[in-house]
């Protein structure tokens, strides 16, 4: 599978499970529901204001969309370093970090903290 197709299936895998459709993710991010329906096929990639747009939308960080093609050093990160970044994300930045570590397979408590 290449690259844009995996990238187009992962948007439309979260659309599908956020319950949105296609037309609607086209109105929220100004373009044509067709060129939604492409990019999703792996036959058209956007351009960087409309993946943000997609990723706005979506309330999905662009690493999650791009984790296939980015490349990301092998640098080391420990619990605490985690916490603490973490500690300082906005409500916004904390609802993405959820979606991401969710979409990894990770489930949470029915009890949040």
């Amino acid at each position: 599978m290449t690259v844009q197709k995996s990238f187009g299936r992962r948007i439309n895998k979260i659309r599908k499970e956020q319950g949105i459709t296609s037309e609607a993710l086209a109105g929220i991010c100004g373009v044509n529901p067709v060129f939604i329906r492409q990019i999703e096929g792996g036959t058209r990639t956007p351009s960087l204001p409309v993946f943000v747009r997609i990723c706005n939308a979506l309330e999905m960080s662009p690493e999650y969309f791009l984790q296939d093609e980015l490349r990301l050093g092998e640098r080391s990160c420990d619990k605490e370093e985690i916490i603490e970044s973490i500690s300082k994300f906005t409500p916004a930045e904390l609802k993405m970090a959820k979606n991401i570590i969710q979409a990894m397979g990770i489930s949470f408590s029915d009890k949040e903290a």
